[in-house]
């Protein structure tokens, strides 16, 4: 069986420890909410056009810059 269970930031940690501890927890797994997920996405789409940046090397910044933010 699995439970999903929504905590805030503040004492993440313990929390997570203590309910690893209670008897009969075969795994605790730390699940991103969905803001932070589209947040990872939003990061790895600009990881990869800085990527691309770096392989194709532009005229100027202002350039560079258009092609990085045009996501």
């Amino acid at each position: 069986m699995t439970i999903e269970i929504e905590i805030s930031d503040k004492n993440k940690e313990q929390i997570i420890n203590a309910i690893s501890l209670l008897k009969g927890v075969k795994k605790v797994q730390e699940v991103p909410n969905k803001t932070t997920l589209k947040a990872m996405k939003e990061s790895d789409m600009i990881a990869e056009q800085i990527k691309l940046f770096q392989k194709k090397p532009y005229e100027n910044w202002e350039e560079a810059k258009r092609a990085i933010l045009d996501v």
